[in-house]
């Protein structure tokens, strides 16, 4: 007898699966759309909420969707951008820098930089802030750094003076400190910040541009505000803290320095 062969089952056609491929296309490209649509109104609703200031805090931008936030980060870059085009790789960096709290500054196109504070994302000219070239030769009294924008009065000890009233309407912030004096090496000078830039603090070597970031100095300042140093390196960063060991104790030789600034350069 002569077995015949069982039937191979037949495979179900795509057809069968998928009836009408092309409406099933267009049913998710349509709520792909929807879905876009909600997104950028959502985006575009609390853009306008920020977009007086020219920046969007911080705290929204990480309070949100990713979707969300990296639709608002490139609308603000849009403001700016003059009609370049940011590509998903720029707003996805910028996106990472906001969530981390890393505070600093992205090159996006078009000569735009993000720059990320403690508090607020912004956007601005990516045009490398030249430090003001200065060495100035810490003196008892009054002297002025650069444009004088900045003015500085110091008291040593074998000189003790009091300063009067100051310019008040011109110099409307300062900032102080005291330093206790048999701790200072050599020379004692004033000079703008360098790369790699550290200073003695808890008995570490930290880095100054990250102690400007964790206290929230404006990036446009951080050029601009005077470093106090002596034969040793950075002794004392104004506003921030001093070298190890610089602090005075009642009693002790002490050296007196305020750093006055004008009004436009305001720590906002």
């Amino acid at each position: 007898l002569r077995t015949q062969p069982h039937p191979q089952p037949r495979s179900p056609r795509a057809c069968h699966l998928f009836p009408q491929p092309q409406k099933a296309a267009l049913r998710l490209s349509r709520a792909a759309a929807e879905d876009c649509d909600a997104l950028d109104a959502l985006a575009d609703d609390l853009y306008a909420q920020h977009k007086a200031t020219g920046a969007i805090p911080l705290s929204v931008l990480q309070a949100q969707h990713a979707a969300i936030a990296k639709r608002l980060i490139a609308r603000l870059y849009a403001e700016h951008a003059q009609g370049h085009m940011a590509e998903a790789v720029h707003i996805d960096a910028v996106y990472t820098r906001v969530r981390e709290n890393a505070c600093g500054s992205i090159s996006l196109p078009g000569k735009i930089a993000a720059a990320i504070d403690r508090d607020a994302l912004r956007m601005q000219p990516d045009a490398p802030t030249e430090p003001a070239a200065f060495l100035l030769p810490l003196q008892s009294g009054f002297c002025e750094i650069g444009d004088g924008s900045v003015m500085i009065w110091s008291c040593f000890p074998e000189n003790q003076e009091t300063d009067t009233a100051f310019a008040t309407n011109v110099y409307n912030l300062y900032t102080e400190l005291q330093v206790r004096f048999d701790t200072i090496k050599g020379r004692i000078f004033l000079r703008p910040l360098k790369e790699g830039d550290r200073i003695l603090q808890g008995g570490m070597h930290k880095k100054i541009c990250k102690l400007f970031g964790q206290h929230g100095v404006p990036l446009r300042l951080r050029s601009r505000l005077p470093l106090v140093c002596d034969e040793d390196g950075v002794l004392a960063v104004p506003g921030i803290c001093l070298r190890d060991g610089a602090k005075p104790r009642e009693g002790e030789k002490t050296l007196y320095v305020r750093i006055y600034f004008k009004k436009q350069t305001h720590f906002e």
